[in-house]
């Protein structure tokens, strides 16, 4: 049975989740983490996929990401491989990380940007994070203002400045 084609977005933004094969653990520790943040920065550096949000649980990624659906298929594949030969190596395992390719959603409205913005950001609570910002390995710090890999202005734009955006991501 073929597969069901990507559904392309007319914005070009897209949700993008992937998930460990069998819902294991794709990341064991920090080391993971960073190699895989590093990886993001390689999808924006060499294959101009612009990334608005960000966020790595223990056995799944999220981010939404503004690119044509090539280049980020081709961006994607790249970067699973990569990191599949990186943990199957360092952690001696074998057979596929991740399951199935990559999931993506269309983002159109301005209103399902920021609820999917906002959705990325507060995953980490079901790690038993208190506030979006306690967690490190997600863009909510780049949004209040660390350096890092998303460009944050659009959001910012819609939201009216970083405190707004705060105030937006506050789980209570």
């Amino acid at each position: 049975m073929p597969r069901k084609a990507r559904e392309d977005s007319k914005s070009g933004i897209h949700h993008v989740t992937a998930r460990g094969a069998g819902h294991r653990r794709i990341f064991e520790d920090d080391a993971d983490r960073s190699r895989f943040v590093e990886g993001l920065r390689n999808l924006v550096a060499k294959d101009g996929i612009e990334l608005l949000a960000w966020c790595l649980m223990e056995n799944h990624v999220h981010f939404l990401a503004k690119a044509d659906m090539q280049a980020l298929s081709t961006g994607l594949h790249r970067l699973a491989t990569a990191y599949a030969l990186y943990f199957n190596s360092r952690h001696g395992h074998i057979g596929p990380v991740f399951q199935d390719r990559f999931d993506s959603f269309p983002v159109e409205t301005n209103e399902h940007l920021l609820m999917a913005t906002r959705y990325i950001h507060l995953n980490p609570l079901d790690l038993g994070a208190d506030f979006p910002g306690d967690y490190p390995w997600s863009s909510y710090g780049q949004y209040v203002g660390k350096p890092g890999i998303c460009d944050t202005s659009t959001v910012l734009d819609l939201l009216g400045g970083r405190g707004a955006f705060v105030e937006f991501n506050d789980p209570n």
